[in-house]
């Protein structure tokens, strides 16, 4: 059983020393996988030729064998790796090895180069050791090297790169967890400074206030009062509303009492029995001119009168009531002294 799509030729450019290392690698396992390497090993040599490409054959036409060499497949790739591998150097290589640190690369790319690193160092029955011990030396983490120099010599290579494995993955996950409390409190910050910032100017002073402006009756910032501009409804003049405007106060302690207004301080109307009202006091607040009034006929005299269905008692000027004609005795209240 063959496989049709067979090697890919080696790459002469480059790394050829990774590129030779690689294409013998998958030649090895191509020659498994087709079954090929339980034939003839003329047959097995024929395939390296083939399919080693162009650049590979020229480099074969310059070897020499000896006539118990030829058509031998290890003699024949050791030959190609002689050529494509200079010379090692040990002490180079191992210094390379432990003198590595990790740098921007990630955990895996790391781990596997100092495991590529070690194999050409030749180190024997102490690769995996040393190896492990380029792993806690040379890992950009201080706190992860710190809870691998915790554990006992009995660490193998395989358990401490899953160790630093669960640490990054555990490091992660608490980052993210803080990420998302600290923007909560950003949010929560951000309102409080808006809230802040509505009571302070843009210097960072404290915003200056007027307590119950006279213009408006209302406090707020200086220079900032909502009557500016604004036209009283009553006198017509701007910068401040009618119920601050002096001339409709003076207005209203010139206009006569026209009404009885119960407020909670005083008792204005206190009833004796059924027949008699007592009034106490009589106060005007605000004398509203949009009323209904009516014309009656008291005693054959016209008089205008305010309707007011809801009135406990009615009040009369005592100039108009005597020019009624009302034959009446009116009793004078008497004043606490």
């Amino acid at each position: 059983m063959g496989d049709s799509r067979g090697v890919a030729p080696m790459q002469m450019e480059g790394n050829v020393a990774d590129n030779w290392k690689i294409w013998r690698s998958r030649f090895e396992n191509y020659l498994v996988a087709s079954e090929i390497n339980k034939k003839d090993e003329s047959i097995q040599c024929a395939q390296v030729l083939h399919y080693i490409g162009e650049g590979g054959f020229k480099v074969f036409t310059t070897f020499t064998f000896e006539e118990d060499q030829k058509n031998k497949l290890k003699i024949l790739l050791d030959k190609f790796e002689s050529h494509f591998l200079p010379k090692e150097n040990l002490t180079y290589e191992r210094f390379k090895l432990f003198s590595y640190k990790q740098k921007d690369e990630t955990l895996d790319q790391f781990v596997t180069e100092i495991k590529k690193m070690a194999i050409r160092c030749k180190l024997g029955s102490l690769q995996e050791e040393l190896t492990k011990t380029v792993l806690i030396t040379g890992i950009n983490n201080p706190s992860i090297r710190e809870k691998l120099l915790q554990e006992d010599d009995s660490l193998s290579l395989d358990k401490a790169i899953e160790k630093c494995n669960i640490l990054l993955m555990s490091k992660e996950r608490s980052e993210n967890m803080s990420q998302v409390k600290i923007d909560a409190l950003q949010r929560g910050r951000t309102g409080t400074i808006h809230k802040k910032n509505n009571q302070m100017g843009q210097s960072g002073v404290p915003k200056k206030t007027i307590n119950s402006c006279t213009k408006c009756g209302r406090s707020h910032e200086i220079n900032k009062c909502p009557a500016f501009g604004r036209e009283c409804n009553f006198c017509k003049i701007k910068n401040h509303f009618s119920n601050m405007c002096r001339k409709k106060k003076q207005s209203n302690k010139n206009n006569k009492v026209n009404e009885i207004q119960n407020t909670e301080q005083i008792n204005v109307v206190n009833k004796i029995n059924d027949n008699f009202l007592f009034i106490g006091s009589v106060e005007v607040n605000e004398i509203n001119n949009n009323r209904w009034f009516s014309v009656l006929e008291i005693n054959k005299k016209e008089i205008k009168l305010k309707i007011d269905t809801g009135a406990q008692a009615n009040i009369l000027p005592l100039k108009l009531y005597n020019s009624l004609g009302i034959k009446s005795n009116l009793r004078q209240t008497q004043q606490d002294k």
